[in-house]
């Protein structure tokens, strides 16, 4: 492999993990799950006794905490990043057509 072609692979790679992490926060419903949270919590705690439920309640406002942080992240910066998925976009094609002539080079 050539050197340039290491480094269309690795700016593919890279590319790839952005936009998936982009994806995984624009597509993430940290709302609906607070509320499915609250809801089990809620039945859950009815059945167990107060000693467990102590316990449960804090593995509850944890998640919780981190859900709204995720709520607030996603409604805080999703103006900024879907041009920078577009942006990514564009360059992830670009660089398949540039890996795409390199290995029509090697061929011949």
């Amino acid at each position: 492999m050539i050197i340039k072609e290491k480094i269309v692979r690795a700016s593919i790679a890279a590319a790839e993990k952005e936009i998936k992490e982009i994806d995984t926060l624009l597509n993430a419903t940290p709302l609906s799950d607070i509320i499915r949270l609250d809801i089990e919590t809620i039945e859950h705690v009815k059945k167990i006794p107060n000693e467990q439920a102590v316990t449960y309640l804090d593995k509850a406002i944890k998640k919780r905490k981190e859900l709204l942080a995720l709520a607030k992240k996603q409604i805080d910066c999703t103006v900024e990043i879907i041009p920078r998925k577009v942006d990514l976009q564009m360059e992830l094609a670009d660089l398949v057509n540039e890996l795409y002539f390199i290995e029509q080079r090697k061929c011949k």
